[in-house]
């Protein structure tokens, strides 16, 4: 009897407990942080914008997420701005450059058939040995000319430097080549709002983002890591990616963006010596960004 006694005992006492533990609201499970950012309203602020992609970078890439203040909008714009003050006189020259070549192209009639004979050698040399050979000279050649001639502000250019150069900018050609083709073929060459809207669209948000900007990025760490792959490696692992994607996209978007769509916009005729001209200027832009360090900040 006193054993059962007892056992009611506490059987009356547990029971009110477990009473209040049905009407509990269950511990709320928190998702993880890689999800928690963008289900919590991400775009809310370009500061989470940043955050997204750092988390997306961070999950899906293998890249350490930086601090939540680590960049801004300054920061972003920052390298973009600085690589243009350093060099506004080499910049300034080559878009002189190319003002007075348009002026003379239509004022000079000699000059009406240059896009003929440059269509005809092109296919003479070869597409591809055309196009390197193009590209390597504006976007190497002029840039360093330019600035000897202004007097800018330039680094010592190793043979390594030149060599990576070369590799860089032969595939982004190369690429650009391909791309122009196709979209030449997908949207047409006519230059009405849609058909330029188009092309701006696929090469702002398509082309750049994911091929020549992160092209950019490996091969300007590749550059500042001595020219180890795996210094490059670690330096990705270790969150590089998103410290020097950002800066070199936001600051492609704020020049190609105007360049593209003027290029898009203008006589077939004058599409090349636009890109060419807005590439030397951009050969200049993109190695200064590009080897731009971003300055350490507390967590």
């Amino acid at each position: 009897m006193k054993q059962n006694a007892k056992r009611q005992t506490i059987v009356t006492f547990a029971h009110p407990e477990k009473q209040r533990n049905r009407f509990r609201r269950p511990k709320r499970v928190e998702p993880p942080e890689s999800f928690a950012l963008p289900l919590q309203g991400c775009f809310a602020s370009r500061e989470r914008v940043i955050l997204f992609f750092q988390v997306l970078a961070s999950k899906h890439l293998g890249f350490r997420r930086t601090s939540s203040h680590s960049m801004n909008i300054k920061t972003l714009i920052a390298p973009g701005i600085k690589a243009v003050k350093d060099n506004w006189r080499a910049i300034v020259l080559i878009q002189v450059c190319f003002l007075i070549f348009v002026a003379l192209y239509y004022s000079v009639p000699s000059l009406h058939d240059l896009p003929t004979r440059v269509t005809e050698y092109r296919a003479k040399v070869g597409p591809m040995v055309f196009v390197v050979g193009s590209i390597w000279f504006v976007s190497i050649v002029v840039p360093e000319i330019a600035k000897l001639v202004t007097r800018s502000k330039a680094d010592k250019i190793t043979v390594k430097d030149v060599v990576l150069r070369m590799i860089y900018f032969a595939m982004i050609g190369i690429s650009i080549d391909y791309l122009y083709a196709w979209m030449g073929n997908a949207y047409g060459s006519q230059a009405s709002i849609s058909v330029v809207a188009k092309k701006v669209l696929t090469d702002m948000l398509l082309y750049t983002p994911l091929f020549s900007m992160p092209l950019a990025v490996v091969t300007f760490l590749f550059k500042d890591r001595q020219y180890s792959v795996a210094g490059t490696i670690d330096g990705l692992k270790n969150g590089e990616f998103p410290k020097r994607f950002m800066p070199l996209l936001v600051t492609c978007w704020m020049y190609f963006g105007p360049v593209t769509v003027a290029m898009y916009s203008l006589p077939v005729e004058l599409n090349f010596p636009l890109a060419m001209a807005a590439q030397a200027a951009w050969g200049i832009i993109v190695v200064a960004v590009g080897s731009h360090k971003q300055p350490e900040t507390a967590p």
